[in-house]
């Protein structure tokens, strides 16, 4: 059963504590913002990680059975801690940051004409260059990094390539003497 604990996420937890509280799922519902169905599968979910019905229908609602009533302090205090980590982790840092995945190279540029833009404009902000990586397009849709600046974009359903100019130069690096330089 430990396993499948796993199971109960904060919205299920959520609906399991509505259910307590206000004994019909058309109110939890309402009250989450969410559809009937979703309420009827979190309490399925929560039926069967548990092995038990917890709830008795009544003719306008439900009705908590006494597993149900031993379980709602500790699901209230699950729930409680979850909206506590959510309100400490929203609040603002006084100083806004600004996150972006690029190449090593265009490094140094951005952040130095990223700095000079908030200077202008007035912006309180603070530019992080995190390096390129292979799952910089999975850190764009979880939130991670901001902004992705690389003259390669491959498309996805998650994130939105936009195009900001045409690169116009190419250059070949090599060291100085380097037979490829050299004319034939």
């Amino acid at each position: 059963m430990r396993k499948e604990l796993s199971k109960l996420d904060y919205f299920t937890l959520k609906v399991f504590v509505g259910l307590i509280e206000f004994k019909n799922g058309s109110v939890v519902a309402q009250k989450l913002n969410t559809t009937q169905p979703k309420v009827s599968r979190a309490l399925n979910t929560m039926r069967e990680v548990l092995n038990d019905e917890l709830f008795i229908r009544r003719q306008y609602g439900v009705e908590p059975n006494l597993t149900a009533d031993l379980l709602y302090p500790i699901a209230r205090n699950v729930v409680q801690g979850y909206e506590q980590m959510a309100d400490l982790t929203s609040s603002k840092p006084s100083k806004n940051q600004l996150v972006i995945a690029a190449q090593e190279h265009l490094s140094g540029f951005l952040v130095e004409s990223i700095n000079q833009v908030c200077e202008q404009f007035g912006f309180d902000m603070s530019v992080s260059i995190q390096p390129w990586s292979d799952n910089v397009q999975e850190l764009l849709a979880q939130g991670k990094i901001d902004y992705a600046i690389t003259v390669n974009s491959k498309q996805s359903d998650v994130v939105k390539n936009i195009k900001v100019g045409d690169v116009k130069y190419y250059f070949l690096a090599a060291r100085k003497g380097h037979p490829f330089l050299s004319k034939s």
